[in-house]
């Protein structure tokens, strides 16, 4: 009896198991990779990724890490079976990082290394390469041989692309349409166009003055109104009268105050260009700090390497070598 007529039964067993209502959802999991493995084995790849897919998704969702570390491996060999040699490194490299995290014992971790290398092909012993790939709602990354995964964000996004463009300038303008689906027009524009060194293309102005001059003098005219109202109340002895009279004051006086500018000219509101620019460097600072919190070492690379602004920068010391 070979293995697979040995494993069939077993999994059949596990099949009754989860359809009597099995609410573990670890177990279904678990099936969802034997599937999977079985699958493999029967040279079906296209129907053993998908039930690896869904393993994953159950272990992910339910936060069970050392599970889904072992399904990303069985991926892997998978995916090695297929020939599709990417795949498999970034799902074997995606294990390491949570046996990593988890602080396994280094035995482990190096038994793993080992495998990868083995199933990517890898010769020599020449520096890893530094990966920073997007895999679903994660993204794989690996910098100086350590390796971890974090859950997806347009910070990510932003790093990656200045990363690909190492050494040009990219405006904030254009990195934020980047994540921007109600913007194709900046997208379009910035491609058509290409013009270095000037973000005229992306400059969409403003949003015009905070207060127009109509509702300006309104205001004015209703503060009047309103120091009438605080004398009368202060003459009559009304105090509920001068307390909600001098709240209503208060609150359009410092309307005025935020939409007047010096000499009196009326503050436009926050430019196009000037959004993007903050927006853009607090989720770039914010990525940063988490990918610190995993790998302290490239925390400090991308934050003495990537310049924030209206343009943005990725300008290492020294060039590395990137995959994506």
């Amino acid at each position: 009896m070979g293995r697979a007529d040995a494993a069939l039964p077993l999994l059949e067993r596990c099949r009754d198991i989860v359809a009597g209502g099995e609410e573990w959802f670890g177990l279904t999991g678990l099936l969802a990779r034997a599937e999977g493995e079985f699958a493999a084995s029967q040279g079906d790849p296209e129907s053993a990724i998908n039930h690896l897919s869904r393993s994953e998704e159950i272990f992910r969702t339910y936060s069970l890490p050392w599970e889904l570390a072992g399904t990303l491996e069985s991926w892997a060999k998978a995916a090695y079976a297929k020939g599709d040699q990417q795949i498999a490194n970034d799902k074997i490299a995606a294990a390491l990082a949570i046996y990593r995290s988890r602080e396994a014992g280094q035995p482990w971790i190096d038994s793993r290394a080992a495998t990868r290398d083995h199933m990517c092909g890898a010769r020599g012993s020449g520096p890893s390469p530094n990966i920073f790939h997007k895999q679903g709602e994660y993204w794989a990354i690996s910098f100086g041989g350590a390796e971890f995964n974090l859950k997806d964000s347009k910070g990510l996004h932003y790093i990656a692309h200045l990363l690909r463009n190492s050494g040009q300038q990219v405006s904030s303008v254009d990195l934020a349409a980047l994540t921007n689906p109600h913007a194709p027009e900046i997208a379009i524009r910035a491609a058509a166009l290409n013009e270095p060194g000037t973000d005229s293309r992306t400059d969409l102005g403003d949003a015009g003055e905070i207060l127009d001059a109509n509702t300006t003098k309104q205001y004015k005219h209703r503060l009047e109104d309103l120091r009438e109202e605080i004398e009368r109340g202060q003459r009559t002895n009304d105090p509920g009268t001068v307390e909600k009279a001098r709240a209503e004051f208060d609150a359009i006086l410092e309307q005025l105050r935020a939409a007047t500018g010096l000499g009196g000219r009326g503050r436009r509101a926050a430019s196009h260009r000037e959004r993007a620019r903050v927006m853009v460097t607090k989720r770039i600072k914010a990525a940063i700090e988490n990918i610190r919190a995993s790998n302290p070492t490239l925390g400090r690379h991308l934050a003495n390497s990537i310049r924030t602004g209206h343009f943005c920068c990725y300008a290492p010391a020294q060039s590395g070598d990137w995959r994506f």
